[in-house]
């Protein structure tokens, strides 16, 4: 069973709306889709902070880092699976543009984040509210203000999409693998293993091997509240805004940094929008089913 919404002009992040209730699989069936190379260029080049190829390393090193991603996810793949323990979580793929420099480059970013199914009638609200896509600039700062008045401080809101992978880095792999991820067939190859790769370098953010698998790691419990507490940050005053080059830039550098900003902002928004929906025809199947 599935919606498509391509009739109404509104576009999913990574191509044109399709959800569909069979698109749901467990995290360890998303993880066994993917290549451990594919899975280490994913974490080189947007995770790990590196921003580089597998291509561009020396042979060996990147052998070396194969290997250990390999050896992580025959890991993963070999403990069984709690299906239980997060029955209304739901991993997704989200996708945000981020200003890179003053001289033009914005950056697409595809990663995952986790929300829960409770928070669905709170977004159907907003949606029906008025909630939509805006078409330009002019229309942004008035859709944002709703937007913020509507989802401050919720699990939902954009700013905490980014940290809401992070908390899987503190349960058991079990539970982490029984939880159910959405990917949209829509998805290209790439942009799958990217949503992919997110969570599992979430799950091996604390280390690799079979003791991780068992239990979270030392000091997990005040690391995490402490992470959980922490405040949305926003840049450039806009709550979809991207985060830009630290330092200081000349004035006509900052101006056009700050143009860049806003268009990032505007396609962020857009994304924000799409995806709650998205999760809205999502909870509809699954309540029909």
């Amino acid at each position: 069973m599935s919606v498509q919404s391509g009739g109404n002009g509104r576009q999913f992040c990574f191509g044109e709306l399709e959800v569909s209730a069979d698109d749901v699989i467990t995290v360890r069936e998303a993880l066994a889709s993917c290549g451990a190379r594919d899975l280490l260029e994913a974490v080189l080049g947007a995770e790990a902070g590196w921003r580089v190829s597998v291509d561009a390393l020396d042979g060996a090193c990147a052998e070396a880092l194969a290997r250990k991603i390999e050896a992580s996810l025959r890991c993963m793949l070999s403990v069984p699976p709690c299906a239980d323990a997060h029955p209304e979580s739901l991993v997704v793929p989200w996708e945000r543009l981020e200003v890179i420099d003053a001289q033009g480059t914005l950056r697409r970013r595809v990663g995952a984040a986790v929300l829960d199914s409770g928070n669905v009638p709170e977004m159907a609200a907003l949606l029906d509210g008025g909630a939509a896509r805006v078409a330009g600039l002019a229309a942004l700062r008035d859709a944002e203000g709703s937007a913020e008045r509507a989802c401050a401080g919720r699990p939902w809101a954009w700013g905490r999409l980014a940290r809401s992978v992070l908390p899987l880095a503190f349960e058991p792999w079990s539970e982490t693998l029984g939880r159910r991820m959405w990917v949209p067939r829509s998805l290209c190859e790439k942009e799958r293993c990217l949503a992919v790769g997110s969570v599992f370098w979430a799950m091996t953010y604390f280390g690799f091997g079979a003791t991780r698998a068992r239990r979270p790691p030392c000091g997990a419990a005040w690391r995490k509240e402490r992470f959980l507490r922490e405040e949305d940050g926003l840049s450039w005053g806009g709550m979809f805004a991207p985060e830009v080059p630290e330092g200081r830039l000349p004035p006509l550098d900052e101006d056009y940094a700050r143009r860049l900003a806003r268009i990032a902002e505007l396609f962020n928004y857009n994304s924000w929008i799409d995806l709650l929906q998205a999760l809205v025809e999502l909870d509809a199947l699954k309540t029909a089913a």
